[in-house]
């Protein structure tokens, strides 16, 4: 169910389909943010989506620029083997990634924005770091100046690189000439990117009376004690390392590895953030919100890798030190887990409210389903702007195939004989289950005359598939014997036996979503039935994109594909692995 912000980029996609959207416009800020990417995207899906909207896909488009950031950040470690094992810091990247950061972000399709402004920070703070005025160098500084257009935080990105070059051309005789050069550029990135902040009214700082010193000072080292975020005492942990490490290459006045300048900026990006928090959301000292888990998380992968970073002698104290922010990395696992198990109850509890005034609106046009109902019952904070919102997209045929109102289907003859009837069906009669598929009546072969042994058939009136994939919900026992739902296309009049996946006694009492390769065009649906002992029902036929249909084949098939990863990632690291067993048993 789409959710809040959802329908802002729906209402986006609308405009642009209506040739309202000019260039301005993917620029045009929400509150200090810009969105730019996360418009850029949802335009580049929709379209390759045969312009249909699906925060499904987006999700999972999500959850993709989320694994590049962790692929990077493996590639890092693996290139620089010479200066630390990166065993350590490879599993630490797994803990973070193997499960969601934060379940409010994974769980909400227009966070695209978030997740595009982790991304090229991460790669700006990276590819900066290379030699001067190099093809990746000017990469680096290109991602620093998207970072600000895609969320505002982004912008800090460019500010924590200024600060750390101009700490290092301090010490670094060597190379202070790329130094400065570097220093300039992510300057003039940073002022861009704060100026796009400044020039937001509702940007501005809170008043005197709303901001409280200790609220803020409490918020800031909770967002920075990431993962035990309801403690303020592990931020003290997580800073002496990254601290370490630059009075180490203040003291020693020694050039800084790539790898090493990355780590600081990394670490000081999230401080900065964390400050942007404790200034604009202290409250009451409660700490960060559950959506900004994913960048404070870097905070903490920044901190493990100035660890791993450090030179000394006192090994001692190092290792205490490593002890420590383990245990405390590790105690947060109840909390962590607390939190998925709190969203997944939260989605649990109202989705159902939600799906139902949804659907009694959708269907049966009552604007009355979406007022005057509980917070969060329906999936956006105003009934009547929803409502209006749902009457332009579906004019528009733009909705989630979930959420379309297909034509009902009726025969294509004036008498209305056929066994296959509006909400024909033994879960009908029995109560068992619901008689709707997302509201819509169905046809079915049951009926309380003649039970099981109704026999016949159906022609429906003509109907029209506008987009590569149609999904027919079913239910009862289509596909055993006698019992067939064919797709006759009515200009070539081409046949097609509709097949549904499972099939059988365990599927029966369950609505199937099916899905089918089409061509555009007009169709009718036969349904046929001459088995005495079985029946089935079925609703009418939903357009799917090419898009929306992979993204749930993708879904039904995860175990499989986390299987295989998980199989790679072993093999990788197969020499690591090796190096361990043989050390162990010496």
């Amino acid at each position: 169910m789409p959710y809040w912000d959802d329908w802002g980029i729906a209402g986006f996609l609308h405009s642009f389909l209506n040739g309202e959207i000019g260039f301005a416009d993917f620029f045009a800020p929400v509150n200090e943010h810009r969105m730019l990417f996360n418009r850029l995207i949802s335009v580049f899906v929709f379209n390759l989506n045969q312009q249909q909207w699906d925060p499904m896909v987006m999700m999972i488009i999500n959850s993709g620029l989320w694994t590049l950031c962790g692929l990077l950040l493996l590639t890092i470690a693996k290139t620089h083997q010479k200066e630390f094992k990166p065993l350590a810091f490879v599993v630490l990247i797994l803990a973070i990634w193997l499960y969601p950061v934060s379940p409010v972000n994974t769980l909400w399709g227009v966070q695209t924005h978030n997740y595009m402004m982790i991304l090229l920070s991460v790669s700006g703070c990276w590819f900066i770091n290379q030699k001067a005025l190099s093809g990746l160098w000017w990469l680096g500084l290109a991602c620093l100046f998207c970072a600000g257009l895609s969320m505002a935080g982004g912008s800090f990105a460019a500010v924590a690189v200024v600060v750390v070059f101009a700490l290092i051309c301090i010490t670094d005789q060597a190379q202070r000439k790329d130094h400065l050069i570097t220093l300039f550029a992510a300057t003039l990135a940073a002022a861009f990117g704060l100026s796009l902040i400044y020039l937001q009214s509702a940007s501005s700082p809170p008043s005197g009376e709303t901001f409280n010193l200790v609220n803020s000072a409490l918020t800031f080292a909770k967002s920075m004690s990431w993962p035990k975020t309801p403690n303020a005492w592990p931020f003290l942990i997580f800073l002496i390392p990254p601290v370490w490490l630059l009075l180490e290459i203040l003291m020693r006045k020694s050039s800084p590895s790539a790898l090493v300048r990355f780590t600081l900026c990394l670490y000081l990006f999230v401080t900065i953030i964390a400050l942007a928090i404790a200034v604009a959301r202290a409250f009451n000292g409660e700490g960060p919100s559950r959506r900004y888990l994913e960048f404070l998380a870097l905070g903490s992968i920044a901190s493990a890798l100035a660890l791993l970073l450090i030179q000394t002698e006192t090994n001692t104290i190092k290792k205490s030190l490593i002890l420590a922010w383990v245990i405390i990395f590790v105690s947060a696992l109840p909390f962590q887990i607390e939190i998925m198990r709190y969203t997944l109850k939260d989605r649990q509890e109202t989705v159902p409210f939600q799906t139902e005034n949804v659907r009694q609106f959708i269907f049966q046009e009552d604007e009355s389903a979406l007022n005057d109902k509980a917070f969060r019952h329906i999936p956006f904070h105003n009934g009547q702007m929803l409502a209006n919102a749902f009457i332009e997209l579906e004019k528009s045929d733009i909705l989630p195939y979930q959420l379309q109102k297909p034509e009902p289907l009726i025969t294509q003859t004036a008498q209305n004989r056929s066994v296959f009837k509006p909400n024909n069906s033994y879960l009908f009669y029995s109560k068992i289950a619901g008689v709707d598929y997302f509201g819509a009546p169905m046809l079915g072969s049951y009926t309380t005359a003649d039970g099981m042994k109704a026999v016949g058939d159906f022609t429906s009136q003509e109907f029209e598939l506008t987009r590569p994939y149609m999904m027919i919900p079913s239910l009862g026992f289509l596909g055993l014997h006698e019992l067939s739902l064919t797709l006759v296309n009515s200009k070539t009049g081409a046949q097609r036996i509709l097949i549904p996946e499972k099939v059988g006694m365990e599927s029966a009492d369950q609505w199937l979503d099916n899905f089918y390769a089409v061509t555009p065009g007009k169709y009718r649906l036969i349904a046929h039935d001459q088995n005495t002992d079985l029946w089935f029902g079925f609703a009418a036929p939903r357009t799917v994109g090419r898009m929306s249909y992979l993204a749930q084949q993708l879904l039904e098939r995860g175990g499989l594909f986390w299987q295989i990863g998980l199989i790679l990632f072993i093999f990788s690291q197969r020499k690591a692995l090796f190096n361990i067993f043989s050390s162990a048993k010496q």
